[in-house]
């Protein structure tokens, strides 16, 4: 069976026609921009980075937008690049896991130094049941390939922790970098 990456779904993005979905994915953004902190002279990867809500907020950096979608992404090949820190939120839970582990290599490849920025969204009951409140459950539960904990498991391997914020039930922001 192939490895396939999917693409997120209009109503789980920063488009969403529902606010408190567009609130949850701005507070992410806002939370994973302080963790990157100092962004200054540092090349930025925003990998699976959809609407390129990203490189708006950061639009006096240095960001390149990179999406399994060709016409959002700038780039045709993350892996050619030498980024210093790499955005990847809310996308890890879209791909296979197997695929996952084999982007995590490649993200080293590509500097075993950079720091990677991750958003995982938590498989609580209140995240499933704001879910299904606001009308996204069917293309979270669709959408979703791969755990938390899947995800965790595989970035222990490779990868050391440096920082965490939680968004309550919700989601979890990560700072990474490689052992």
């Amino acid at each position: 069976m192939k490895n396939k990456i999917l693409e997120m779904p209009e109503g789980l993005s920063y488009k969403s026609k529902i606010p408190f979905v567009r609130m949850y994915f701005n507070k992410i953004h806002n939370i994973a921009i302080k963790l990157a902190k100092p962004l200054d002279n540092k090349k930025i990867l925003d990998f699976g980075c959809g609407s390129g809500k990203l490189k708006q907020k950061l639009k006096d950096y240095n960001v390149v937008n990179y999406d399994i979608n060709e016409k959002l992404s700038e780039i045709s090949d993350y892996k050619k690049l030498r980024p210093d820190i790499i955005f990847s939120l809310s996308v890890f839970e879209h791909i296979d896991i197997m695929q996952i582990e084999e982007i995590i290599k490649n993200f080293k490849d590509m500097n075993k130094n950079l720091i990677l920025i991750l958003a995982i969204p938590k498989e609580t009951f209140l995240n499933k049941t704001l879910a299904f409140i606001f009308g996204v459950y069917k293309l979270n539960k669709e959408a979703h390939v791969s755990s938390i904990s899947q995800i965790y498991y595989i970035l222990n391997k490779h990868m050391k922790k440096q920082k965490i914020k939680k968004i309550p039930f919700l989601c979890e922001v990560s700072k990474w970098s490689f052992k």
